[in-house]
């Protein structure tokens, strides 16, 4: 299972924290449309201790995902972008902070 996070701004980063918090043993990439460089100093650092995660900038992202997978969306991204279309169709789930947040905080019905 691999984890993607698209969009490293601060709800990134939030995700980020939260799912190392449920998952520390899960593979995270981090993906942005901006490369590193232009990111903040927080994933420069995440990555130089996080051996289990890496990062990919959105354009060159060839990674293969299976079903068991996820990508985590920031506010922002849109449902045209063309990473989400490369993915469209193949079963992989996509959901953002929101989401994750009303099905585990919700009360059983």
């Amino acid at each position: 299972m691999k984890l993607v996070i698209f969009g490293l701004g601060r709800e990134g980063y939030s995700n980020y924290k939260f799912l190392k918090q449920i998952t520390p043993e899960a593979e995270i990439i981090l993906t942005d449309d901006q490369p590193l460089e232009n990111l903040s100093a927080v994933w420069k650092t995440i990555l130089l201790h996080d051996q289990l995660t890496a990062f990919v900038q959105s354009v060159y992202f060839t990674q293969n995902l299976d079903k068991q997978s996820a990508i985590i969306l920031s506010p922002g991204i849109k449902p045209t972008h063309p990473l989400l279309q490369k993915f469209e169709g193949q079963q992989i789930f996509i959901t953002n902070n929101t989401q994750i947040c009303l099905e585990l905080c919700r009360p059983e019905l």
